[in-house]
């Protein structure tokens, strides 16, 4: 007769002689980890000033100047045993002279071709001339006219061993998708989209120095240089964005102050920008997860509202038409590693959302503690995240009056959450007002006079000028980027900036998808009139969530009339929620053309953006 030892002894066995897969695949993570420290290290290898010591080091972005003006840039370069002797110099428009320590470099055999090339700029081995340590840099330019700059960069060669190491990275990845949590409830498109998504946005941080494409990059840096000096919260009189709420700057200025001792270039600090926007990615893909399925809609209250034909479009198709938008659009590449406090912003919203969501639905009091203390948080980052409030306090009246909600657990924690942002709310509101400041944009004075709108009156919000195929935005532009239909849509889907790569058929297919997302936010606004009773109660928790951000946004840029004020990214992760009711909508209209392709629309919104963003990262 087997006993009970017996048993035993054959599972031990057995489990000896089973093969230690988890062994043949550990070398596969141990390549990923050293993959992405070679990248970091090609990235921070190269020579950049370190700081500016009269003068400007990247210049303006839209200054207009006189023909053929002299320009001399100062900074300091510090040099590490690390750092590569080439890189790559790129004028706007000639480079006429560069000193190193007091003695000027020969530029003569380059050539007139080579240093006013302002497309491609050239290669110069800029590290032969220095000393370690820190070394002084005085670089001279001529511009013939409208805006100019300076960029000091890695060479193509370095950013080619960049890509090639990342797309070797990247095959490891997809073969270990499986085993990672992230994965799990995705199919295989979905993983591979996943994977796509995150390699575009670090490929596209590789070519993509922090100056360029950036909302106010100096002053978030000298907030964030502030708190690495001092390590510790500055007043409102120290920066210029000092009335800004702390978190993020303290964190991110912490970081620095330990970076800075052994690497000067601000380069860097994108990597931790693109780790909060991949939180904010993995708390949309739960959002997605969480909240489109097979045959019926998850809605709130006492009501779900199943879809007709809910049942024609499966699940991972609905899945994508979120998912592809949200990773792929231009404006979600260009946010993905901008220095600022807006990608702690979003990572922190986004997680609100699917708590809130998650609450919403099982009325778990975790939820609703994980997502107050979120918000919290988000809070502390900026304060617009005081538009994400109402949403809250409506859900919790709504459910606790239909009886369907009453705090059983964590009262200590959700508790402790509102009056955390009660009291927060409460201070900024007599700091801000002690000083004189604006309770949302604190120095909104401090804005030029060229990005004024001059339109006033409802047209602003209901008309849509003409040149809204013409592609992209400029805040400086008198006609289009006085309407806030215009500069709100072209935002979302491209962020506030024109590329010069963007031309021909691309520049095409970025007209064509601002027209898409002018659709859809039709279908949307169409679909919402046509509700009744139980869909509005059923699609309560979209519309609270989409609601009270877009109002806060249009009160925003009517109380404050400059047109960067109608930039879609103040409430950037508020797309979530509208491509979510967009999937709700669409799946009621029958089989046909028309459903066919509406339904395309958020595939083509991702493709368009793959394609523009794989054209910029080649293109530099």
């Amino acid at each position: 007769m087997e006993t009970k030892t017996d048993t035993k002894k054959q599972v031990l066995i057995s489990e000896k002689s089973r093969p230690n897969k988890q062994g043949k695949k550990g070398w596969r993570w141990w390549g990923i980890v050293l993959g992405i420290i070679t990248v970091i290290y090609l990235q921070i290898s190269g020579l950049t000033i370190r700081e500016d010591i009269g003068g400007r080091v990247f210049g303006q972005i839209y200054p207009s100047i006189e023909s053929q003006t002299e320009i001399g840039y100062q900074g300091v370069i510090r040099k590490r045993w690390w750092h590569r002797e080439w890189v790559r110099i790129v004028p706007d428009d000639c480079v006429r002279m560069i000193i190193v320590n007091d003695v000027q470099l020969d530029l003569g055999y380059l050539g007139e071709e080579k240093l006013c090339n302002w497309g491609v700029g050239f290669d110069y081995p800029l590290g032969r001339y220095l000393e370690d340590g820190e070394n002084r840099v005085i670089v001279s330019i001529s511009d013939i006219g409208g805006s100019y700059q300076l960029d000091i960069i890695q060479t193509p060669r370095v950013r080619n061993i960049q890509l090639l190491i990342l797309l070797l990275v990247t095959t490891l990845i997809v073969i270990e998708t499986k085993s990672l949590p992230l994965f799990e409830k995705l199919s295989k498109l979905e993983r591979g989209i996943l994977v796509l998504a995150i390699v575009l946005r670090i490929a596209y941080l590789l070519v993509t120095p922090h100056t360029v494409n950036t909302h106010d990059v100096d002053l978030h840096k000298e907030y964030i240089q502030w708190v690495a000096n001092n390590w510790w919260i500055p007043s409102m009189a120290d920066c210029v964005i000092c009335h800004k709420p702390p978190l993020y700057y303290l964190l991110t200025g912490w970081l620095w102050a330990v970076i800075s001792k052994f690497e000067s270039n601000w380069d860097i600090l994108q990597w931790w920008q693109l780790l909060l926007n991949l939180g904010f990615i993995y708390y949309t893909i739960k959002i997605v997860d969480s909240n489109v399925e097979d045959g019926a809609y998850k809605g709130c209250g006492a009501y779900k509202h199943r879809s007709q034909v809910a049942t024609t479009a499966p699940r991972k198709y609905k899945r994508l038409m979120v998912l592809l938008p949200m990773l792929f659009l231009p404006s979600a590449i260009i946010h993905s590693s901008r220095i600022s406090s807006d990608l702690q912003y979003y990572f922190l919203i986004a997680g609100t959302y699917y708590h809130y969501f998650q609450w919403t639905k099982t009325s778990l009091d975790r939820h609703l503690a994980w997502g107050l203390w979120m918000l919290l948080l988000a809070f502390l980052t900026t304060l617009t995240a005081i538009v994400y409030i109402p949403m809250w306090i409506i859900m919790f009246v709504y459910k606790s009056a239909y009886r369907e909600y009453e705090v059983e657990k964590y009262k200590l924690s959700i508790t402790g959450a509102a009056t955390g942002i009660i009291a927060f709310l409460g201070y900024k509101l007599w700091q801000l007002n002690f000083q004189g400041y604006d309770l949302i944009n604190g120095n909104i004075d401090a804005l030029v006079e060229g990005i004024k709108v001059e339109v006033t009156g409802i047209g602003r919000y209901i008309g849509i000028h003409r040149g809204f195929m013409d592609y992209g935005i400029n805040p400086w532009d008198k006609g289009e980027s006085q309407y806030f239909i215009n500069y709100a849509l072209k935002s979302l889907v491209h962020g506030e900036f024109k590329m010069i790569t963007d031309v021909g058929v691309l520049a095409g297919v970025g007209s064509l998808m601002q027209l898409v997302a002018l659709i859809m936010m039709g279908i949307i606004l169409v679909y919402m009139l046509k509700m009744k009773g139980k869909q509005w109660l059923s699609n309560m928790d979209l519309l609270l969530a989409i609601s009270f951000p877009v109002m806060a946004l249009i009160y925003y840029s009517f109380s404050f009339a400059y047109t960067p004020t109608s930039d879609f990214r103040y409430v950037y992760a508020t797309l979530i929620p509208m491509l979510l009711l967009y999937v709700r909508a669409i799946m009621g209209l029958k089989r046909g053309l028309l459903a066919i392709v509406v339904r395309l629309f958020p595939m083509f919104m991702g493709i368009g953006g793959i394609m523009i963003t794989l054209t910029r990262i080649v293109s530099r």
